[in-house]
């Protein structure tokens, strides 16, 4: 009779137990889908900031003679992990007045960039709209060989507009 009334009771068990295991399943997974979303949102964020910083510095060396150019290069230089739409934004604005200025040794070269971030799982929300953005300021160090453009700005608005690129 014992015997009978365990065996039975075991069979009830082993019911409770998958039953737990398929509620506690979908939140285990989508925090795991979480953290591998905003690992790679970060990573982005990182490779983005790398690659506005490094092509400024080739603008402002005069590595590329053209503004398209050093827009190309940018553009290069930020390989985001999870692939998005890249957006840039090139002027020379005076350092102390931030208004737009012309070429010349002892003005900033400005260097923004946007990139939409597509999560790997789409389930979790990333921060500013799902983009990265960066935007650096460096001093020109040479002169222009010739007369040279002083801004780019051919990319389409972003998301989010180019509010922060000041």
């Amino acid at each position: 009779m014992r015997l009978a009334a365990r065996t039975r009771q075991r069979h009830r068990e082993e019911g409770a137990a998958a039953v737990e295991f398929a509620l506690v399943v979908p939140i285990l997974l989508l925090l795991v889908f979480g953290i591998i979303d905003y690992g790679l949102y970060f990573s982005d964020a990182l490779a983005v900031r790398s690659g506005v910083r490094e092509g400024a510095r080739q603008g402002v060396v005069r590595t590329c003679t053209t503004m398209n150019c050093l827009a190309d290069l940018v553009k290069q230089r930020i390989q985001p992990t999870a692939a998005g739409a890249k957006y840039v934004q090139i002027r020379v604005v005076d350092p102390v007045t931030r208004l737009p200025a012309a070429w010349k040794r002892g003005n900033d070269l400005l260097v923004c960039a946007v990139v939409k971030v597509d999560g790997v799982t789409g389930y979790v929300p990333l921060p500013d709209g799902d983009t990265t953005r960066a935007s650096i300021s460096m001093r020109i160090e040479q002169e222009p060989d010739t007369t040279a453009e002083n801004s780019w700005d051919n990319d389409p608005l972003p998301p989010g507009g180019w509010g922060f690129c000041t």
